[in-house]
């Protein structure tokens, strides 16, 4: 086994392609360093959001299942960074300011349906090939970055 496992991190050093993907990708699944309120509970705890905070941790739980289960497919790694990339640039265009400026737990509730939820479930349901549930993996995916705090809610 640990012959296998040696193959297997030997393949991924050289493929220098599959490197890149896992470098693309890397930034969403790695914590971002220096910051005080750590993880998704500390995250939705300082917004005052412990009520959501079951059905988050098992959105973003079932994200980190997929990222595991397809971690050395580079077509998934690349639509996973692609999605993540989306819902983090939206996130800090609308939901970001907002939460700065003291909004409402409704407004940016309706901020992050409108402008980050709502456009990338469309896009993925507009996709042929995606069968799965697209509103729980968009959900799952701001959840999931939130834990690694690239989305900050208070």
């Amino acid at each position: 086994m640990n012959r296998l496992y040696r193959k297997l991190r030997d393949e991924a050093a050289h493929d220098q392609e599959l490197t890149d993907y896992i470098d693309q990708l890397q930034i969403f699944t790695r914590s971002v360093e220096h910051e005080t309120i750590v993880g998704l509970d500390g995250k939705f705890t300082a917004a005052n959001r412990q009520d959501q905070l079951d059905m988050a941790k098992v959105m973003k739980e079932m994200v980190y299942a997929e990222l595991r289960k397809n971690m050395f497919s580079k077509t998934f790694q690349t639509i996973y960074a692609t999605l993540m990339g989306k819902i983090y640039e939206e996130f800090e265009t609308w939901v970001k300011p907002a939460v700065a400026k003291g909004a409402s737990r409704e407004d940016i509730d309706l901020l992050v349906n409108v402008h980050v939820v709502k456009p990338v479930v469309s896009e993925l349901e507009m996709c042929s090939e995606y069968d799965g549930a697209a509103t729980s993996t968009v959900r799952g995916m701001i959840y999931f970055l939130t834990g690694n705090c690239h989305l900050i809610w208070h």
